[in-house]
């Protein structure tokens, strides 16, 4: 019984050890009021010139597609679900960022994000994002 117990652990251990790093998610510190998702871009808004910058020359709101939610920080209050479409700021703008590391993001690609979840008046909420991962 405990040679099947040790065989089952090393070949599960193996099993997720030989998965391609190439599609491994990525890790992201996960602080108050964020979720991490798994998303698809469906629509990019357009740039408002009397917005701040950079969103005033950048692209900086989306609609997305929740299509994953993960990992929760603290006081994240479980407002998102797989298949919601909902609208996000991109701090970074979804035209990349060089010192970020960020790579464009257009209509039909997926990432994974923290996302900040803020409660404003009247039952709604605020999304953001400043860090993400094009899949």
């Amino acid at each position: 019984m405990k040679k099947i117990f040790i065989l089952a652990i090393t070949l599960g251990l193996f099993a997720f050890g030989c998965g391609s790093s190439k599609n491994a998610a990525p890790e992201f510190k996960v602080y108050n009021n964020q979720v991490v998702i798994k998303a698809k871009v469906v629509e990019i808004l357009p740039v408002k010139p009397d917005a701040k910058p950079p969103c005033n020359t950048h692209h900086c709101m989306a609609k997305v597609r929740i299509l994953e939610v993960g990992e929760t920080g603290p006081g994240y209050q479980g407002k998102v679900k797989p298949g919601d479409l909902i609208r996000v700021k991109f701090y970074f703008t979804l035209d990349g960022n060089s010192k970020k590391k960020l790579k464009k993001l257009k209509v039909g690609d997926e990432f994974m994000a923290p996302m900040t979840v803020m409660p404003k008046p009247g039952m709604m909420y605020d999304f953001s994002v400043s860090i993400y991962k094009k899949l």
